[in-house]
């Protein structure tokens, strides 16, 4: 879940996936993805309503997730200005190193989840640099996102 705002009014919107049915750990910096075959991942979308072209500002992210657990739950949230699996922009899977072409990226996002709940953990982070992500869209307004663990977890 991001807070976006557009013409200066903010919005929260939201996406999720279902991790691959597999329990091996996550090691730091690899890509948790929908999918473990890199031509079938799909990245986090977050739909801004709105004109279609014009500024955003990207101001935190709120992670969840329905483990209780809150060990080693640390994530990077990677923001592009357009999907990155696009012309061969993901290299791997879930499971894989993270790794993604350059273009469209706008800056990512630390999130710790240290605060468990009855059904699961949440956490909320602000950008990596400065004090939020803006971009300029020409043509739709969908950033798109990836997540790495930053710490080695159980899946």
């Amino acid at each position: 879940m991001s807070t976006i705002e557009g013409q200066g009014v903010p919005q929260v919107v939201s996406n999720n996936f279902v991790r691959p049915a597999n329990a091996t750990p996550y090691a730091s910096g690899i890509l948790v993805a929908n999918s473990t075959v890199a031509a079938s991942v799909v990245p986090l979308t977050f739909i801004s309503s709105g004109p279609s072209t014009g500024n955003i500002c990207i101001q935190r992210v709120r992670l969840k997730k329905s483990s209780v657990s809150t060990t080693n739950a640390s994530f990077r949230v990677h923001f592009y200005s357009a999907d990155p699996s696009a012309s061969s922009g993901i290299v791997n899977g879930d499971g894989g190193n993270w790794s993604t072409s350059v273009a469209n990226w706008l800056g990512a996002m630390d999130v710790t989840m240290g605060t468990a709940f009855s059904d699961g953990a949440a956490g909320i982070g602000v950008a990596n640099q400065g004090t939020e992500i803006t971009s300029v869209f020409t043509n739709g307004r969908t950033p798109a996102g990836f997540t790495q663990p930053l710490t080695a977890r159980a899946g």
